[in-house]
């Protein structure tokens, strides 16, 4: 009679998961996008001391070679649910100016490129999704610095942090396929390496980004 009830209640117990599994949802996407980053400080350690260099411009360039995309993956606890998980991954760029003398020149080109988990919710209106969310993670810099003492040319692994708050819009198209705007505001601390030195700075970004998703 006990084997009984416990076949029944394994059975049970599988349905009930592979129902979970089924009402899961997951979404790939890739996106492609501009950015502007606002003017942010400057500071230098090198073996002669230590200087601050208030006010540096930055230029995104985001439409030049290589531009700026972006990849992204999520996962939500339930088909049409309204709470999910995201990974995405967000390649950006900063050029610097006006550093001379201390630096001939210094960008993350190659680029700025930020790895956050995000916290998703979303609204669902027929055809039409609106979603916002918050992220954190760290980044992934191609350093390229000129010095008088050399240069630098190189991806430096996770070598500062990434944190955004977002909202965006997807709209579903035929099957499977949507399409999604979405703008973004990320700030980023990075320490990254510089001939005989290193540098940090804060820089807040403002994004928007526009790309493709497909339901899974």
């Amino acid at each position: 009679m006990s084997t009984g009830f416990d076949r029944i209640r394994c059975v049970g117990l599988i349905a009930a998961l592979a129902a979970g599994r089924a009402q899961a949802e997951w979404v790939v996407g890739g996106y492609l996008g501009a950015s502007h980053t606002v003017d942010s400080a400057l500071g230098i350690s090198q073996p002669d001391g230590k200087q601050s260099l208030p006010g540096v411009g930055w230029e995104s360039r985001s439409l030049e070679a290589p531009p700026y995309y972006g990849l992204q993956v999520a996962y939500f606890f339930a088909e049409g649910g309204a709470l999910g998980l995201r990974v995405d991954f967000c390649h950006d760029k900063v050029y610097a100016h006006n550093l001379r003398p201390v630096l001939q020149r210094f960008s993350i080109s190659h680029g700025l490129n930020s790895l956050t988990l995000d916290v998703v919710a979303r609204i669902r209106r027929g055809r039409m999704v609106a979603y916002a969310g918050f992220g954190a993670g760290t980044v992934i810099p191609h350093v390229e610095a000129v010095t008088s003492g050399g240069s630098v040319d190189e991806y430096q692994w996770f070598r500062g942090i990434a944190a955004k708050p977002l909202a965006g819009v997807q709209f579903d198209l035929a099957g499977p396929i949507a399409v999604f705007a979405e703008l973004r505001l990320t700030w980023v601390y990075v320490d990254v390496a510089i001939p005989n030195g290193n540098l940090t700075t804060r820089l807040f970004t403002q994004h928007a980004v526009a790309g493709a998703l497909l339901r899974l």
